[in-house]
């Protein structure tokens, strides 16, 4: 399927052979495995599936506002429901503006128990977003405004958000969106259906 998606581009066969040289590398187990300080509260799709897939995320970065919320919803209703199970784990980067703001909303709402409605709410206000603006998109994601705001000043969320960077440091993270599919390294497209297509041959690897 890959290759005739690559053929109906229109791309040569040096080109496609490269290609699935990078795919292969995001497919095949080389070395330890990364690990993860994961949190159930930000976890989406069936807690059996065969799949774990991690994402390092900023809050503000434009291409995380298109790829997380569609895997979110390929995981809860999609293709690849009972497949895989997603986790976000924040990775603000100074380059955009809000970033931290914005993932200290995100843990706020974990915290609330509506991380998913948060994140989502936040992402489509990603063209006009501002910091005084989370309460009100809070109260959408089925919050309390004030119990939310006085969450996301706890310090303790930003030791969080720092043990992240960390983490993800320590992984390689370079940019977001980072994936990593079952402890391995994403470094294929990110394409929405390149990645249901790779996230089930390895559901159908691992089954």
């Amino acid at each position: 399927d890959d290759v005739c998606r690559m053929v109906k581009k229109g791309n040569d066969r040096a080109f496609i052979e490269r290609a699935l040289d990078k795919r292969a590398r995001s497919m095949v187990d080389l070395g330890a495995p990364a690990s993860f300080a994961l949190d159930e509260a930000m976890a989406a799709g069936a807690a059996d599936a065969p799949v774990q897939l991690v994402a390092y995320a900023c809050a503000r970065c434009p291409f995380c506002s298109v790829v997380v919320p569609q895997l979110y919803r390929e995981v809860t209703e999609g293709s690849l429901k009972g497949k895989v199970r997603l986790y976000f784990r924040p990775y603000p980067l100074k380059s955009h503006p809000g970033s931290t703001e914005g993932a200290l909303g995100l843990l706020a709402a974990a915290r609330l128990g509506r991380f998913w409605p948060f994140l989502l709410e936040l992402y489509a206000h990603h063209d006009d977003f501002s910091c005084a603006n989370m309460v009100a998109w809070s109260k959408a994601a089925g919050m309390d405004p004030d119990a939310f705001d006085a969450g996301r000043q706890d310090p303790k969320l930003r030791e969080a958000i720092v043990e992240s960077k960390k983490e993800g440091l320590r992984n390689k993270v370079a940019a977001t969106p980072t994936l990593y599919v079952n402890g391995r390294l994403y470094t294929y497209e990110l394409d929405l259906e390149v990645l249901r297509d790779v996230l089930e041959e390895e559901s159908e690897k691992k089954r």
